[in-house]
């Protein structure tokens, strides 16, 4: 789901709303791609709760031009790999 860049920009400034309508977005994909990657439901679900802080606490740095999915895809994607190195050592 691909949403306006009015929202993003409404992210962007600190609206809590806006941040709200991202999360129902896309939280089920991170989840998908957290649990894919971990075969773990409780690890996804951390997982997602982590993507959508570090969004919150960096909004002001987002590209409001720019589809945020990309952004958020990458964040826990790293977050998942982390998780990974974290559980071999």
């Amino acid at each position: 789901m691909t949403l306006s860049n009015k929202v993003y920009i409404d992210l962007k400034k600190g609206d809590i709303h806006a941040f709200q309508r991202v999360f129902d977005a896309y939280s089920g994909s991170i989840f998908n791609l957290a649990y894919s990657i971990l075969k773990n439901k409780e690890q996804a679900e951390e997982i997602v709760q982590e993507t959508f802080l570090k969004v919150w606490l960096n909004h002001a740095s987002i590209d409001a031009t720019k589809d945020i999915w990309f952004y958020i895809y990458v964040i826990a994607k790293r977050l998942c790999f982390n998780e990974i190195r974290a559980i071999k050592y």
